[in-house]
Order: structure tokens, then sequence, then C-alpha cells
């Protein structure tokens, strides 16, 4: 189907042209309209198409460092280890980082390394010793950190020995399981594991658990338990559902919620938070897809649920492009937008940044029904998308990560 005129036309009497991407660039009064358009949120959530889009890189740091210089953002959490990343915040707001591997140890690959993020991850290690920093956390119950399994087996150690708990000793099903974490959940290494060796590593796992919930005095306390309790999540949906990835993405989702809703309401409290995911992870109102493997609530129905308008998505997307594949490392052209979709009318409007508030459109507008958008990776999917983002931010063309 073509475009249609008129839509074209309303699309472009609501966007909002955004100058740039460069993060560099401090200059925010493209950004200004946001200052009314949050009001009452406190918590913004950050999506993108996939881990590999560049430009979504470089427009979510620069918003980031709006949010925070001028709208008194303080916290920044990724989708990445909730223990990884706290341990990565206590090393820079003890000791500037130097090393340019630092953030690599915690966030995943594509986000601490990449040279798109760079900008981002630099005035992170300015201001992380200053009066008002930029606060580094992470949400997931995955590992995310480029370390060693034996690395991480130490770092175990030392924090469970302060609590007269020894780690190989108590644990030793568990502790071989570390060694090797993301071998030990994949699907062969599931299958081959008896149901009786599973169990062993429950029961430690269990016992070490209820031990930690003892020592709950300070937040690296609570961080740790909270930690064991994702990788006691995870190992136990790889094993029992390693053939069914809807089901182990709820469960992930569901956790990666309950982790944000407890830092926010105990280590962040009255603090504003942004939250670095994928489209797919903040969507809400999931039970009106029509796809019936997107029904399962999404980490962004729980938030939404919880806090209701205060909680505030941004979806990103784009019209055409290339992306990063971080499955196999190799670029490759995105599926161009189609003429009846969003982000080809977008294109046509001339304007190749741009952002759409889907709070303040008018109840009778075409975005209200069924559109077609490219929200999830980069598929053309029609959907009642209004109902699924408050936000949308237009890249017209893609680029991808690159790394040095």
């Amino acid at each position: 189907t073509k475009a249609n005129p008129a839509q074209t036309k309303e699309l472009a009497s609501i966007s909002h042209p955004i100058r740039t991407i460069n993060p560099v660039d401090t200059n925010y009064q493209d950004l200004a309209f946001l200052k009314d358009k949050l009001k009452g949120v406190d918590m913004v959530m950050l999506g993108e198409q996939s881990h590999g889009d560049g430009s979504a890189f470089l427009a979510k740091s620069r918003l980031i460092q709006f949010l925070h210089q001028e709208m008194d953002f303080d916290v920044l959490l990724f989708e990445s280890g909730i223990y990884d990343c706290f341990n990565l915040w206590k090393e820079l707001s003890e000791t500037p980082a130097k090393l340019p591997n630092t953030f690599n140890r915690a966030l995943f690959y594509f986000w601490g390394a990449s040279n798109e993020t760079k900008n981002l991850r630099t005035y992170i290690m300015q201001h992380a010793q200053s009066a008002r920093p930029l606060i580094l956390g992470g949400f997931d119950l995955q590992l995310s950190g480029a370390i060693s399994g034996l690395d991480r087996i130490q770092s175990m150690k030392l924090s469970l020995a302060k609590k007269n708990i020894l780690f190989e000793k108590d644990c030793p099903y568990f502790s071989k399981i570390m060694e090797d974490y993301y071998q030990a959940t994949g699907e062969a290494a599931s299958k081959a594991m008896s149901e009786a060796h599973k169990n062993v590593v429950f029961d430690e796992l269990n016992t070490l658990i209820t031990r930690l919930a003892g020592h709950q005095k300070t937040n690296e306390d609570k961080i740790l338990f909270r930690y064991l309790l994702g990788i006691k999540t995870q190992l136990h949906y790889e094993w029992t559902h390693h053939d069914n990835m809807d089901k182990r993405m709820a469960i992930r989702d569901s956790m990666m919620a309950a982790n944000t809703i407890w830092l926010k309401e105990h280590v962040y409290k009255n603090k504003k938070i942004i939250l670095w995911a994928a489209n797919t992870h903040i969507a809400c109102n999931s039970k009106n897809f029509i796809n019936r493997h997107k029904r399962d609530k999404k980490m962004g129905d729980y938030l939404k649920e919880k806090y209701g308008s205060a909680c505030y998505g941004v979806n990103f997307t784009s019209h055409s492009g290339k992306t990063y594949h971080m499955m196999d490392g190799k670029v490759f052209q995105v599926n161009e937008s189609m003429d009846c979709s969003i982000e080809s009318m977008l294109h046509t409007t001339g304007n190749p940044l741009a952002f759409i508030d889907l709070r303040s459109i008018s109840k009778n507008s075409f975005l209200n029904k069924k559109i077609t958008m490219k929200l999830w990776f980069y598929y053309n999917e029609t959907e009642t998308w209004r109902k699924m983002t408050d936000g949308i931010f237009f890249i017209d063309q893609m680029k991808p990560i690159t790394f040095n």
C-alpha cells in the first residue's frame, strides 16, 4: 500500500526534528521539548531494534547526557548483569578508570567496547567522582561481563568468605558450573546432565541463598543475593525450557522487571532512572499483540503496571541502512521500510532524525489504529503500536556499531 498523504502530513506536523545524534554536541535545544513531554516521569526506557545499531547507540548516548544534565536523571541501568555492573560502578566511583576495557568487564561487549558508546563511557568516567555522578548499574540476570569463569569464581569466593562461606568447599557442584557458565546452560550440556546432577546444583544454590538471606547489611550483600537468585532462575529456565525460546524470554523479562523494581525501591530510592535495553523488552500491553508469540508479559509490562505514567518508553526505529550482527560479527543490510509504514512516511518528510510523542497525539489520529512499523528487529509488522510504546525516535539511515 502506498503512503497516505494525509497521514504523512500529520506525521510531519507532530514530529520533533532532532538536529544531531552526535553525543559530543551539547547544544540541547533540539531536545528541550522533552522537558514538557517527560513531566512527572522518573523512569525512561530507551530501546533499540537490535544490539548492533550504531546510530541508535549514538542517539541514546546524547539523550542520556541530556537527561542527566538537564532533567536530573542520575541512574543509568543497562540490560547487563546486576552484579557485574554493581562491581564496575564501585570501581569507577572509588578509582578513576584508566583501562580501555573497563566497561567490557561488566557490560555486554557491544555496549562495553563499541566506538559508538565510547563518548558515553568517557562521560560516565568523568562524572563518576563528581558531586552529581551518572550512576551505572545493570538489571539483567544474565552474566554479561567479559571475565573468565575462574575470575568470577574468585570474586564470589572473596565476597562469600566475608560471611564465613567457603564457596568451592560448600558448593562444589555449583562452583563447577560457574567455571564455564554458558557452556553449562547450553542445550547439549543440559541434555547430557542428569536430573540428579541438576538437583544437587539447585540444592547448593538454595542453601547458599538461604544463608545469604541473613546477611543483608550492605547494598553489596543485597546485590549478591539477587545475583544468585538470577543465576538460579536462569539455570532453571535454560535446563527446563531449553527448547522453548518464548518461555525462556518471558521468565527472563519477569526477572529483569523484578530486579529493576527492587533497585528503584531499595538501592536508588527517590532517584530518576534511565534503562538501556532492546525494544523487545520495553514493550507494554503485550497482550494486544496480533502475533501470539509476543503476548507474554515483557519487562515494560511489569514496570508500567507498577509505575504507570511515571514510566516512559522510547522505541528506536529506522527506515533503512545497516546493522551489526552480534552472533557472527558481520554487517548486514536491514529490511527497508514498506511504503505504508511509519518509517517510510517519516523518510519522505525529509527529517533524517525525529521524535514522536505518542502520548500527546489526538484521539482521532491514525496512529491510534493498526500501523506498520519495524520496532522488533527489522521486520515490517502491523500492530496497534500506540498501545505498546510512548515515544518513537526515528533514524532514517541506520549505521552499524564499529570496533577498533
